[in-house]
């Protein structure tokens, strides 16, 4: 494929000085049928175009569901069937555009890497990002981190603080803090907390895995400087896991519920384990998400 531009050679000399090559540079080879172009009096810098364009190609492919607008025409256009390429990415589009995630409420999933933010949505923000002397903040608590420390800013913790009711304390191994219960309807408190609940936390994110909770009934609950103890009032359940599950970023969407206002002090996490089972719980993180 070859696409000849034409215009004025000057102009496009100015406009786009073309750079000296570098010493060292590996060269490219390139599949006779990945696009040219052509501009009078610039084949040099066409040539170079060609080249920039067929370093990005190989992963042009589908990403981010953000990404979508502008993707899929430059890594389908080539059409560069020798090395199979093109019907390739034929395929991982169909197969991307097909199978991208609506909730019930219209949303469109982000289809990113697991993040500080909503795990079906962008990865920014952070909770630790709210500026330094803010009364009222985000809140989160890690006790493993991994990767460690290098594009987040978390800070791994100790269950210190933290109150378990109903259960035995494992101590934290492979970056989880593992629990095993002893009573039905194990609870674990925060520590206090300084949090605006509706303007910036429509979400709770908990990292967890657990053996034998399939029949749990697990919920949040929430007090706050206004109503400073638990009530049944200010609570919401989210879905239970099994151990098949292995470590699930549950979202709890508390903006929902009319009682998440005003600010909030501690959360109180109820795992709604039955009598008879005697389950084993391990818990990552947890933290408010802002979005």
């Amino acid at each position: 494929m070859i696409l000849l531009v034409e215009g004025s050679a000057g102009l496009l000399k100015g406009a786009c000085p073309v750079a000296e090559d570098v010493t060292g540079r590996a060269a490219l080879t390139i599949p006779e049928d990945f696009p040219s172009f052509e501009v009078p009096g610039e084949q040099r810098a066409m040539d170079l175009l060609r080249e920039l364009y067929f370093l990005h190609y190989g992963a042009a492919g589908p990403k981010a569901t953000l990404w979508d607008e502008w993707l899929p025409s430059p890594s389908l256009w080539p059409a560069t069937m020798s090395t199979g390429q093109a019907d390739e990415y034929r395929r991982r589009w169909a197969e991307a555009l097909s199978t991208r995630q609506f909730d019930p409420e219209g949303y469109v999933a982000t289809h990113q890497h697991a993040s500080m933010a909503h795990q079906q949505g962008w990865p920014f923000p952070w909770y630790s990002q709210i500026p330094d002397g803010t009364e009222v903040g985000s809140w989160g608590w890690h006790f493993g981190a991994v990767p460690p420390g290098r594009w987040h800013k978390i800070v791994v913790r100790t269950q210190e603080g933290w109150q378990l009711a109903g259960g035995v304390d494992r101590g934290i191994a492979d970056e989880v803090w593992n629990i095993e219960f002893t009573e039905a309807n194990a609870t674990l408190q925060t520590p206090d907390l300084k949090i605006l609940a509706g303007e910036q936390a429509p979400f709770v994110q908990l990292r967890w895995r657990a053996k034998g909770l399939d029949n749990a009934q697990p919920y949040l609950e929430w007090a706050t400087s206004d109503e400073p103890e638990f009530d049944p009032g200010r609570r919401m359940h989210f879905d239970p896991i099994s151990e098949a599950d292995g470590m699930v970023h549950t979202m709890i969407p508390v903006y929902r519920c009319p009682t998440w206002r005003g600010r909030v002090t501690r959360l109180r996490i109820g795992f709604g384990n039955p009598p008879e089972a005697c389950p084993i719980c391990g818990v990552k993180a947890a933290k408010f998400v802002q979005i």
